[in-house]
């Protein structure tokens, strides 16, 4: 039977959060775009108070610090991030999952809420050449805020999924891995819902629901 692991990408693969990590390499480039992003924490504020969705407050961030830049711009930066990432915010055990479903022959998928242009490059330098994430327009060769495919999170992350794997779900067997409780959709759906280092959410969630947990950092 051709088996699938299916694996999220920040805190799961990762240690931390790749898109604010990202933003932030931006910004240290780009420092005058401080100014533009000096509002963003009470854009935080109406998320975290529920009046204001994750898309939303995602695109507000990507516009106001990534907003206009053109890929000549971007590309160093998502480069230097790429080896960055790889040389210190892998968590040992992601690799050690990736290897083994690698020496069992099995499809690797990378499925993650954050940004294309970076996200790419990350899973090729894990060797992952399958991803499922969220999608940026450019317009006139410059960054927009709009999303292609909507935000890549939660019911729109499994859709994006069984979208890639068409017709595969019928005669394989599938892993899931994520940290957060927000990918539930997703280790509902799989065969075995693995949580990594789970966020305490999640964590709760596992008991009753029967995820297998692992702690990758061992």
């Amino acid at each position: 039977m051709q088996a699938v692991a299916i694996l999220d990408l920040d805190g799961t693969i990762t240690r931390n959060d790749t898109y604010v990590s990202f933003l932030l390499s931006v910004l240290q480039v780009f420092p005058v775009r401080s100014f533009r992003a000096s509002w963003l924490p009470l854009a935080v504020l109406l998320h975290r108070l529920g009046w204001r969705n994750n898309t939303w407050l995602k695109r507000k961030f990507l516009a106001s610090i990534c907003g206009g830049l053109q890929p000549a711009q971007l590309d160093p930066i998502i480069a230097r991030f790429v080896t960055r990432i790889v040389a210190n915010d892998l968590r040992p055990g992601a690799l050690a999952a990736i290897a083994w479903h690698r020496e069992q022959g099995h499809r690797l998928v990378l499925a993650s809420a954050s940004l294309d242009f970076y996200v790419r490059p990350l899973a090729r330098s894990l060797g992952i050449e399958e991803v499922v994430c969220t999608e940026v327009e450019w317009m006139n060769g410059r960054l927009s805020s709009k999303l292609k495919n909507g935000n890549c999170y939660g019911e729109q992350k499994l859709k994006l999924v069984k979208i890639l794997l068409d017709g595969a779900r019928g005669g394989a067997y599938f892993y899931g891995y994520s940290d957060h409780h927000t990918d539930i959709p997703l280790l509902d759906w799989v065969d075995e819902g693995i949580a990594v280092n789970p966020e305490p959410r999640l964590a709760v969630v596992s008991q009753s629901k029967g995820y297998r947990v692992v702690d990758w950092e061992m």
